[in-house]
């Protein structure tokens, strides 16, 4: 042989013993487990990605649905305080003169009433005011 001569070596077969080992030895493994390890990765960032979005949008709606209740039951208050309001007008108003001209308003009440209580409450003083003097006192 001459001093400078390459030495080869034919590969071995695919998939024999000696490719094995060979393969076994070389940065192949190594390779495959870090594109193993970088394709799990990303499928965890992604799945813990879709979890968070979902539950930003769960949140989203619970508080969402938190200020709607919110906003209601301050509307439901203003319409009860306003309906107060002109429940204690209409009583401040009562003198036995001329009660009947306040009729009116008071069945507006009574129908508008969003509870028996109130409702009852505007019918009972209605009651009162056009009941014939003496008749069930």
């Amino acid at each position: 042989m001459a001093a400078g001569a390459a030495v080869t070596q034919a590969a071995p077969a695919l998939g024999t013993a000696e490719w094995l080992a060979e393969f076994l030895l070389s940065p192949g493994p190594a390779a495959l487990a870090a594109v193993l390890a970088a394709v799990l990765g990303l499928a965890a960032a992604q799945a813990r990605i879709r979890a968070d979005r979902a539950a930003a949008v769960a949140t989203r709606r619970h508080t969402a649905w938190l200020a709607s209740r919110e906003r209601e039951g301050q509307e439901r208050d203003r319409r009860r305080a306003q309906w107060w309001e002109s429940y204690t007008w209409v009583v401040e108003r009562l003198d036995g003169t001329e009660d009947e001209a306040l009729g009116p308003v008071l069945k507006a009440l009574a129908a508008a009433a969003d509870d028996p209580v109130r409702s009852a409450l505007a019918t009972v003083t209605w009651e009162q005011i056009t009941e014939p003097e003496g008749a069930g006192r």
